[in-house]
């Protein structure tokens, strides 16, 4: 008796080794990792309104794997809103959630993969985004800094759940420091929110006819937990005659607000055009782009690592005439040097 077995070869299925967290920081979110054997269809969607935003294929290596980065594709899509509000306000672009989608050609089966994504970059983060993000607040300038009466500043913060941002104010009556507690918005969960903490909005909630001295700023649960470390605020002088106020979209997502109080160089440069008509000559328009230096003034080492973030953000803001107007950075001088 001959008893024959025929094996048959089964075809490995695609699968996804490695995808983005749930919630994932755009800068240091992780690559998708496709294990193929054919030609792989990739579909990346906007979840809230199912529009594709890329569709391409991808042929596996040799060792049957596909990497694939994101992040190149969504960073585009995120973007900050800068308003010159006195009221907490909702980032609407900041965050997002995208959908996608894999199919090996021929195969109308699809593995999806659904995550949203925080306009925000931290290198190497060892903790996980979702942690991060309730624990900080996306900024990196100093945690005790001098504000001015009117200089803006602004707080940015990602509600993994609902919450309350708190400020407590310190006023001193000669002997010691008063305390006064307020909440300065109700922030609901999901969604990132940027909180005005200009000194002069603080001391309108006060409802107290002194100035505070200092202020403290964070977030807490709805049972009393606070999430944030404590951002500190003091009551300064202004530092110089020539001293302006410059915003910028830093790393985190958020906006961040310094004072430069060196030297200050404007110009203005005039474009004449001029048509030339028989034998006269008129000026039908005059192009006028107005530039100016500016130099930063002293910088301890903490303002100094903090300011290297505005260089190469792309949203840069002068507060001018009690608004604030973009600029465009033409040129740099950025040195350091260490001694003894």
């Amino acid at each position: 008796l001959l008893t024959i077995f025929a094996n048959k070869k089964t075809e490995k299925t695609m699968e996804i080794l490695v995808q983005p967290d749930s919630l994932s920081l755009v800068g240091s979110m992780n690559a998708f990792e496709i294990a193929a054997t054919r030609d792989v269809v990739f579909i990346l969607r906007d979840a809230a309104s199912d529009k594709i935003i890329v569709q391409h294929t991808y042929t596996p290596n040799e060792n049957g794997r596909i990497a694939l980065q994101a992040k190149d594709i969504i960073l585009p899509l995120l973007s900050f809103k800068v308003s010159d509000s006195s009221e907490p306000y909702e980032q609407t672009e900041i965050l997002k959630k995208y959908e996608a989608a894999f199919s090996e050609v021929g195969d109308d089966a699809q593995k999806k993969v659904e995550f949203s994504v925080v306009r925000a970059g931290v290198d190497k983060l060892e903790d996980s985004a979702s942690n991060f993000l309730k624990t900080n607040f996306l900024t990196w300038q100093p945690n005790v800094k001098g504000v001015t009466y009117y200089s803006p500043e602004f707080l940015t913060y990602y509600a993994g759940e609902d919450c309350v941002a708190k400020c407590k104010m310190y006023f001193w009556n000669g002997l010691g420091y008063e305390e006064k507690e307020v909440a300065l918005a109700v922030l609901n969960a999901g969604k990132v929110w940027t909180i005005p903490v200009q000194y002069a909005i603080i001391a309108k909630n006060s409802s107290n006819d002194d100035l505070p001295s200092y202020y403290d700023v964070w977030v807490e649960g709805t049972d009393g937990t606070r999430f944030t470390y404590v951002q500190r605020y003091y009551a300064d002088g202004m530092k110089g005659e020539e001293e302006e106020w410059f915003l910028f979209e830093n790393s985190l997502g958020g906006i961040d607000c310094f004072r430069a109080y060196g030297n200050s160089e404007n110009t203005a440069e005039h474009t004449h055009n001029v048509a030339e008509i028989e034998e006269d000559s008129e000026e039908y328009r005059v192009d006028t782009a107005r530039k100016f230096k500016k130099n930063t003034g002293y910088l301890d080492d903490r303002e100094r690592k903090w300011l290297l973030d505005f260089f190469p953000s792309l949203g840069k803001y002068r507060y001018y005439g009690q608004s604030l107007r973009k600029i465009t950075v033409t040129e740099s001088d950025v040195n350091y040097e260490a001694k003894e």
